[in-house]
């Protein structure tokens, strides 16, 4: 149990950080940072202390991923934007703009637009979680780009 409070103390803070610049979320790194080292408690008798700091990081990163993926299969829509613009803005105006101009994208160019942007995914680990072609995906990319500023300036 000593050793478990060491690194926690160790570490907590860098994955919680970790966690917040890839979910822009203070709640979700909260609990990606606690799924981590719960886990890691759980394991504690497996785990090899010399390469826990990478240990800790790998789990924080398919934690994240996985609720990633619940979220982009399940309620990842028009409905999170009033997450995004609190998350970065408080102007109430531009706000409504942005969510008016995505309700008439597709739910798909919405979804590669929030995974991209809001969320960060660079386009590999963005490809690996909506199951797409690298190559493909930067095209979709680009063509939502292209359909949120045709949309914002009409």
């Amino acid at each position: 149990m000593e050793k478990f409070e060491e690194i926690y103390r160790k570490y907590y803070g860098r994955i919680y950080a970790f966690a917040l610049t890839r979910l822009h979320s203070v709640d979700d790194a909260s609990d990606i940072a606690q799924a981590t080292f719960l886990k890691m408690y759980i394991n504690m008798d497996r785990l090899v202390l010399d390469k826990i700091e990478l240990w800790l990081f790998t789990v924080a990163a398919h934690t994240i991923t996985d609720l990633v993926r619940r979220r982009s299969r399940s309620d990842l829509s028009i409905n999170d934007i009033e997450v995004v613009c609190d998350d970065w803005t408080h102007d109430v105006e531009l706000c409504q703009d942005i969510r008016s101009t995505l309700s008439r994208l597709s739910d798909s160019e919405v979804q590669i637009l929030i995974t991209a942007y809001y969320l960060g995914y660079r386009l590999i680990p963005q490809a690996e979680l909506l199951d797409l072609d690298p190559a493909r995906l930067n095209r979709l990319r680009m063509k939502a780009r292209k359909s949120f500023i045709r949309a914002w300036n009409s």
